[in-house]
């Protein structure tokens, strides 16, 4: 069977699984019903609340992973390249980005569709793809009167919304070149470059982290968090997409491999903070325990010979 005859069943696949999914996942309510208005108004407090996840002494393990496994694939970011797209040419998969424009206005481009299996691959992580998730829990909420799915579709243009502006500063901070127009093996590193600069010549600043892995990562943390009853077959579905979307945007030089890890913590990181929107805050008259990193402890105490000292305590 050829690339070409995979097209049609693949976007058809993609459209049913934006369309379907709400609505078969829609059969059980929660107590607080979200505001169709916090995914502007409560963006202040998901990123408080990523930050207060990212600290949380409980996610260095995670942490870990991610810095070895970014450092482990930086270095071999070129041969990964080079062998995986040598494993498309020998499937027929095509090495280059063959999206095309679908809608424009103007000289703006609205909606960029595959053309080809290999493009097919790098549409999973599209943006519409998961607006057009979002909208579908969104939707499937307000016609059916279920709080879940509701939920559900508040949370993910939420954290989207809050995580594509994260990933936009990382990447103008880092400033690293993609596979496709790199001028040395690994891509170089350009940070900060400016705005016109970035502008003009996007591929050249824009690879790490991948947006497209972060995205499609907090998608998958929002949906597996508000259905656990499914989670036998979402953690699944999360491996096998992620794993189709790395591999086709490497093999079309796109992104390298070591631009993942770090997208798909920031993906986890701002899920679980969309999560917690909907989740009643809990009061106490109990004094907090720490929970997070770089909370210090200051207090006087006297030594030995009389001085007065403070005293500086650190948990983790």
């Amino acid at each position: 069977m050829s690339t070409k005859n995979l097209i049609k069943p693949l976007c058809l696949l993609l459209a049913l699984l934006a369309v379907l999914q709400a609505p078969l996942l829609a059969n059980a309510q929660t107590a607080k019903r979200l505001s169709i208005f916090d995914p502007l108004l409560k963006q202040p407090q998901l990123f408080s609340d990523t930050f207060d996840i990212a600290t949380d002494k409980s996610n260095l393990g995670k942490w870990a992973v991610t810095g070895v496994l970014t450092a482990g694939l930086l270095t071999y970011d070129e041969e990964i390249l080079l062998e995986t797209q040598r494993l498309g040419r020998r499937w027929g998969i095509s090495t280059v980005d063959n999206l095309k424009p679908l809608i424009k206005i103007g000289d703006f481009t609205i909606l960029r569709g595959p053309t080809d299996f290999s493009s097919g691959l790098y549409f999973l992580g599209d943006g519409w793809i998961q607006l057009g998730t979002a909208s579908a829990f969104l939707l499937t909420g307000a016609l059916m009167d279920e709080t879940r799915p509701f939920n559900t579709g508040i949370e993910l243009f939420t954290g989207l919304t809050s995580a594509t502006v994260f990933s936009q500063i990382l990447k103008r901070v880092a400033g690293r070149e993609g596979p496709a127009p790199r001028t040395r093996p690994g891509g170089a590193w350009r940070p900060f470059p400016s705005w016109t600069a970035y502008q003009k010549s996007r591929t050249r600043y824009d690879a790490f982290p991948s947006g497209h892995v972060m995205v499609t990562t907090l998608t998958f943390t929002i949906i597996r968090g508000n259905y656990p009853e499914y989670e036998s077959i979402l953690f699944p579905a999360q491996i096998v997409y992620l794993t189709a979307l790395g591999f086709g945007m490497v093999n079309n030089g796109i992104h390298w491999a070591g631009d993942y890890p770090l997208g798909i913590m920031l993906g986890y990181l701002f899920g679980k903070a969309s999560l917690r929107m909907a989740q009643p805050s809990v009061k106490s008259n109990e004094p907090e325990k720490p929970t997070a990193l770089f909370e210090p402890e200051v207090s006087p105490t006297i030594d030995p010979t009389g001085a007065v000292l403070a005293n500086l305590e650190w948990k983790f």
